[in-house]
């Protein structure tokens, strides 16, 4: 029991999931933009007992009812309704760097290129680093949207001609409102671009009622007519754009090219788009037809999102673009990718970050990550920085973005006593790609979340509805995070998975599903078990590119255990390389597959490809098949296809 959950500003309307164990699933997206608030059945009436319930703010009541029978086709379903997730670039796999410190620096440009440098020195994978807004502050320290401070960033296009040289990508910090004191603040004034204030805009619709659908903004504005809303925002008051009004989109998308995207920065970091007005009657141009702010707020997220996606298809066209954003609501997921906002750096916050991701994934939202290390607070002690940097490798934003009060920024080597042990997770990460890639590509054609709370896999089985720290990244790892400072055991439990039973990643002994095993979890590693029958793709122990990966892969092949039920029934792992970067790859690529059947006793390895008509050449050369150290049975054939134009090698040895 508890109180109602209450959706405020920037808040996505809600998904509702509801799984009836073995009478199927349903769930309930409530569709409205409004403030609202959720009862998730704490509420007791004394004739029905506890009941749901949902209560919006204002607007219609639409909802849409979404039939399992799985809870994973309720979130397939949701999925289909509001769109299709982007696939990112696959260089957006790898670890981004960022902190508000160097930005905020006076010698900010100096800083960024020092870290750049020290990345190169420590040999730490670097693939993106996400520009803090303290770029575009202004003399005063104000943030100026679209603006860079000259005497921080003296060169702009250097500092991303010196990123870019180093196959690292630049995406910079953007927001959605511009203080009165912005050198374009007038000029969008007057043109109308910003959401307007109630007092202005009742006077302009006077005699016409909200529901006529009026046309409120004039195409000539005057004083009458049209005067902006004013909100604190950051360092002073300011205006947010109204991107229900198609040319403050316009407005925006050339200032995205113009200030970014020209000077070499690639992708753009949507920031600050709550929309949190104080003036509640404020009204919007809705695309000609005025429309109070309070009932589509997210709104402006999402669009602000597509006016920055298109400006960079515009700039870019072929190329996948890379967006971030803090904020937006369903068919975000179109566009973007998101994190759980400002964390603070303690313990219990890699709990409640875990447990947010599983959700955003539920509902909708497959890409996303969390700031590594803790965002506000003081930097984070050794033990939990590697324990974090352990968990964040999993998910599909990987960042370590930090505003430490009083302290150094966040950075793989902040610790030294522990340096090498976050380089190991870190390099662990870039191995993992080739999995994690082939984890988006299903969240985009299946609607599968990459990262899943157990029981989304296992329904059936009553264990894994119990509250839980362990999650599965795809349908073959079962990570169990270490998430409690000195924690050096841990208990894991398997899910039963039809007699199929789990190997353990790092001692390679087979284990059946259904048992709690305590787990060693040094300080070097969190318990980690991969689902026997299943094959993970890995790159180069070696590769600091995410976006190449080496010129082999290793595939981790878990066989199924040595039941006549299983004889004759493959392990496989099918997964697709392409370029990475281009439109023309998302539906193409080399499509490789490996498998271990077992038959009669004995092991038996198969290789295919198939190799598509394109400009891109597939780089690699060599397929290596490991088996886990527990596996006993002997490999009887090998069996590459002859059309696989790779060397297949098969053996036992660690994990790289």
């Amino acid at each position: 029991a508890g109180p109602p959950v209450r959706f405020g500003p920037g808040a996505p309307p809600p998904l509702r999931a509801v799984s009836r164990g073995g009478g199927g699933a349903y769930g309930v997206f409530y569709d409205s933009m409004a403030r609202a608030a959720l009862d998730f059945g704490c509420e007791l009436n004394n004739y029905h007992g506890l009941f749901a319930s949902y209560q919006a703010e204002c607007g219609d009541l639409d909802y849409y009812v979404l039939l399992g029978p799985r809870v994973r086709s309720v979130t397939a379903r949701f999925s289909w309704l509001t769109g299709e997730t982007l696939l990112p670039p696959r260089w957006s796999l790898g670890y981004s760097g960022s902190t508000m410190a160097f930005t905020d620096a006076p010698d900010a440009q100096r800083q960024l290129e020092a870290f750049l440098a020290e990345c190169a020195a420590r040999q730490v994978p670097l693939s993106s680093f996400q520009l803090s807004s303290g770029y575009s502050s202004s003399a005063a320290g104000r943030r100026h949207v679209f603006t860079w401070n000259s005497g921080k960033v003296p060169d702009p296009d250097g500092l991303a001609a010196a990123y870019a040289a180093a196959g690292v990508r630049l995406a910079a910090n953007i927001k959605p409102c511009l203080l009165v004191d912005h050198p374009e603040y007038a000029a969008c004034a007057a043109a109308a671009l910003f959401v307007g204030a109630s007092g202005a805009a009742s006077a302009a619709a006077a005699g016409a009622p909200p529901s006529s659908g009026a046309v409120f903004w004039p195409s000539t504005p005057s004083a009458a007519a049209y005067s902006p809303e004013r909100s604190m925002f950051w360092d002073a008051d300011g205006s947010h754009l109204d991107f229900t009004n198609p040319a403050a989109a316009a407005w925006w998308q050339d200032r995205v090219a113009a200030a970014l995207l020209r000077r070499g920065i690639v992708g753009t970091w949507n920031d600050n788009n709550e929309y949190a007005i104080e003036d509640e009657h404020a009204l919007c141009h809705g695309f000609g037809r005025r429309v109070p702010l309070r009932l589509v707020r997210p709104l402006h997220a999402l669009l602000m999102c597509q006016a920055s996606w298109r400006a960079q298809r515009a700039h870019a066209p072929g190329e996948r673009p890379w967006l971030i954003s803090r904020s937006g609501m369903p068919g975000m997921q179109r566009y973007v990718q998101t994190w759980s906002g400002d964390n603070y750096t303690e313990w219990k916050t890699l709990r409640y970050n875990l447990w947010m991701g599983l959700g955003l994934g539920l509902s909708g939202c497959f890409n996303t990550g969390h700031d590594v290390g803790g965002f506000a607070g003081p930097p984070p002690p050794a033990e939990m920085l590697v324990r974090w940097v352990q968990s964040g490798v999993f998910h599909p934003r990987f960042t370590i973005h930090s505003w430490n009060a009083g302290g150094p920024p966040t950075s793989a080597w902040l610790h030294p006593g522990v340096a090498a042990l976050v380089l190991d997770a870190i390099r662990f990460r870039y191995a993992l790609i080739p999995y994690l890639y082939s984890l988006l590509r299903s969240a985009r054609d299946e609607c599968v979340p990459p990262l899943r709370p157990t029981w989304f896999d296992f329904e059936e089985d009553d264990r894994c509805w119990r509250p839980s720290d362990d999650f599965m990244c795809g349908p073959a790892l079962l990570v169990a995070n270490v998430l409690d400072a000195g924690e050096r055991r841990r208990d894991v439990y398997l899910p039963q998975n039809g007699g199929r039973g789990w190997w353990d990643w790092h001692g390679g002994a087979w284990h059946p599903g259904g048992e709690t095993l305590t787990l060693d979890a040094p300080l070097d590693r969190i318990p980690l078990l991969a689902a026997a029958g299943c094959c993970v793709p890995l790159a180069d122990p070696e590769a600091r590119s995410a976006l190449d990966g080496g010129i082999s892969r290793t595939v981790r092949v878990f066989p199924l255990p040595p039941d006549p039920a299983f004889d004759g029934v493959a392990a496989e792992a099918c997964w697709v390389e392409d370029d990475g970067v281009s439109d023309a790859a998302q539906g193409a690529g080399t499509q490789l597959s490996v498998s271990v059947t077992a038959r009669d006793g004995s092991l038996h390895v198969a290789a295919a490809a198939v190799w598509p008509e394109s400009a891109w050449s597939c780089p690699l050369q060599t397929i290596n098949v490991v088996l886990p150290p527990g596996e006993k049975r002997p490999v009887q054939s090998i069996a590459p296809a002859a059309d696989l134009r790779l060397e297949l090698v098969v053996g036992k040895r660690p994990h790289p």
